[in-house]
């Protein structure tokens, strides 16, 4: 990272944001009573909840719906 720059133009070098924003996410969604996951099921969470929070959900659904898209055939 160049903090030289960062701090002209007054951008955070601290991670604090990044860590507070982390432990909301795991926080509110993980950590609620009675809540298991299985690991593969809390980051397949995780990665939803980071795209609806940050706006890039749409992309992230027509990327998985490209990815997992099978071709359907029609039953004799």
């Amino acid at each position: 990272m160049e903090y030289a720059e960062a701090i002209v133009r007054d951008y955070p070098i601290g991670t604090g944001i990044t860590e507070a924003a982390a432990k909301t996410v795991v926080g509110t969604r993980m950590q609620r009573a009675g809540a298991c996951f299985s690991q593969h099921g809390r980051q397949a969470v995780m990665l939803f909840r980071t795209a609806l929070l940050s706006s890039r959900f749409e992309a992230l659904h027509r990327q998985v719906g490209d990815t997992y898209a099978k071709p359907v055939r029609e039953a004799a």
